[in-house]
């Protein structure tokens, strides 16, 4: 018959609780631990779930502040334009005008690319 030899194992577990296992070895050495590292696990879901949530919601502002940004800058540039062509200045009323679609054009399709 073979000696015994001592045997040295690692276990790793991924998720925000233990293996169950462990998690019952937490409760036999401090009583109601169990129930603590489950509400901690919870808290700490809500917390995440609720950054999330205003993140989301700070992206959607920057991106609707971006919105009406553009179209003011546009809108400017279109009422240049026109201004420049009344006072007999077509070449920088085109300028102007050709650079707004430029603008929009470009914005739209940079878009269009990050969606995809």
């Amino acid at each position: 018959m073979s000696p015994l030899k001592p045997y040295l194992g690692k276990s790793t577990a991924q998720g925000p609780l233990p293996p169950p296992s462990l998690y019952a070895g937490y409760e036999e050495v401090i009583p109601g631990s169990a129930e603590r590292i489950l509400k901690l696990t919870e808290r700490e879901q809500s917390h995440r779930q609720e950054l999330e949530m205003k993140t989301s919601d700070i992206q959607k502002a920057n991106v609707r502040r971006g919105h009406w940004m553009g179209f003011a800058l546009g809108f400017c540039g279109i009422v240049a334009a026109v201004v420049c062509a009344i006072y007999d200045r077509p070449i920088i009323a085109g300028l102007s005008a050709i650079s707004v679609i430029v603008g929009v054009a470009t914005a739209f399709f940079r878009d269009r690319n990050a969606d995809s």
